[in-house]
């Protein structure tokens, strides 16, 4: 698997926040139960749906190697569309996703999110020449059923460029 590096300009996702246990595992009842009823209360909002994510607490290498799984991780989520800081509905928040380079790839269904992610972080990322920075993770999908398991989704991990790091290290000599 090989992501598409892309450039993205800085934009805001306004939607339901959640802190879930175990990298998400239940997404989808936040998808179907909480975010999608009040959709509609985001005046002018597009229908690209966006699921943006942030480990709060263990780390991510476990959980993303081969065996996977059993480890305690707490992720802050927030299931929503771009929209603006501006009128943000009672019990919905914006998060700014900065501007950067991040690595694309395609999965399907929320389920599939979490494999993407652990190909990119564990299998892709180590020989890859780039390295993660500390910065929110997404997903997008345009498909009117977010929530279903045939909704294509694009997952986003933000990334470092070789030139970045080489200006980097040239700074730090």
């Amino acid at each position: 698997m090989s992501p598409e590096i892309i450039t993205r300009d800085e934009f805001i996702v306004v939607g339901i926040r959640s802190v879930l246990e175990d990298n998400a595992e239940n997404t989808g009842t936040l998808w179907k139960d909480k975010f999608l009823p009040r959709h509609n209360e985001l005046e002018g909002a597009d229908r690209r749906y966006y699921g943006v994510f942030s480990l709060l607490s263990g780390s991510p290498e476990p959980a993303f190697s081969a065996g996977g799984g059993g480890v305690d991780m707490r992720v802050e989520y927030v299931a929503g569309v771009v929209g603006s800081l501006e009128n943000i509905p009672v019990g919905m928040v914006g998060w700014v996703i900065p501007a950067g380079t991040y690595a694309e790839v395609e999965a399907t269904g929320l389920a599939g999110i979490r494999g993407a992610c652990r190909s990119l972080i564990a299998d892709w990322l180590p020989d890859s020449g780039y390295r993660m920075v500390s910065s929110p993770l997404f997903a997008y999908t345009d498909n009117e059923h977010p929530d279903s398991e045939q909704a294509v989704w694009k997952v986003d991990i933000p990334v470092e460029t070789p030139e970045e790091l080489a200006r980097l290290e040239k700074w730090m000599v």
